[in-house]
């Protein structure tokens, strides 16, 4: 199902083919300067040193000068970046639209009879929305943890192979406990998708009825099911925030594992003289 979709959507990606073909070359060049910040970091640090009266200042400011400039391309190909896959988000998105709109008004009157106006509004507008958030927010988020964990750990064998140890245990850890929260979390989505269409449905609908239930009396039974409708959808939206705020922290608290590990054993190396202080303070 999930190729299928995936097929379905390259369609209208296909028009933008060249702009998502060079950004993710502007995406490797953000992420290896962001790289190499620490990198200039670690040789500002060395060249301070730990001796009194021994600093090597045109060496700091050499250093300093290379993560400022590090920085700022790195942030502004990253605006770039960021900037037109929004405007790539926000046309898929307008073709996406048109095209089920323009589908919808070729369908058969008995489908409108079988299916709720309020899921096909919800389709229209909500899952369309999903799709331009994926394209503008979700793509560069990957793109970029993705360049950012592979250069990272090429960067740290070069630093310290035996440091770099550490993250055998607790990458593994974070991929499993990681993986375990999203097929908690992948049916709540789709859960609160379909109550939300559920209560748009039979909104759109009450709305378009206000006289006849009006003329028969039915205002308090008409409240009590839309009560009903929207306690589901509040609750199935909850219950997917609630587990997909929960993903954050529990990653954090490995990462937090991770950087405890790698003060000690890293302090054990430098004290052993194997690692300087600023390949320490750049891994």
């Amino acid at each position: 199902m999930k190729t299928g979709l995936l097929r379905r959507l390259a369609r209208f990606l296909r028009p933008y083919a060249v702009q998502l073909t060079i950004l993710p070359f502007l995406l490797v060049a953000t992420n290896l300067l962001a790289l190499a910040a620490p990198l200039l970091s670690g040789w500002a640090v060395d060249a301070v040193g730990i001796e009194a009266g021994k600093v090597d200042f045109p060496g700091v400011f050499r250093s300093c000068a290379g993560m400022l400039a590090c920085y700022g391309l790195s942030a502004l190909l990253n605006y770039i970046v960021a900037a037109r896959l929004i405007q790539v988000g926000q046309a898929v998105s307008h073709d996406l639209r048109k095209a089920a709109f323009d589908r919808m008004s070729e369908l058969p009157v008995e489908y409108f009879d079988t299916h709720p106006a309020g899921d096909l509004i919800s389709r229209i507008c909500y899952d369309v929305d999903t799709v331009n958030a994926t394209i503008s927010t979700d793509l560069l988020q990957i793109g970029t943890s993705a360049l950012t964990v592979a250069g990272s750990f090429v960067m740290l064998l070069l630093i310290s192979p035996r440091l770099t140890l550490v993250f055998f245990v607790t990458v593994p850890l974070s991929t499993v406990l990681t993986s375990f929260q999203m097929k908690r979390v992948h049916p709540l989505f789709r859960l609160r998708s379909k109550k939300l269409g559920a209560l748009n449905g039979f909104a759109e609908e009450r709305i378009d009825r206000q006289r006849a239930i009006r003329t028969y009396g039915v205002e308090e039974a008409d409240l009590r099911q839309f009560e009903a409708y929207n306690s589901e959808a509040s609750e199935a939206y909850y219950q997917a925030d609630r587990a997909s705020a929960a993903l954050g922290p529990s990653v954090n608290f490995i990462n937090n594992v991770s950087l405890a590990a790698i003060s000690m054993f890293g302090a054990v190396l430098y004290l052993g003289g194997s690692l300087t202080l600023g390949s320490l303070s750049s891994f």
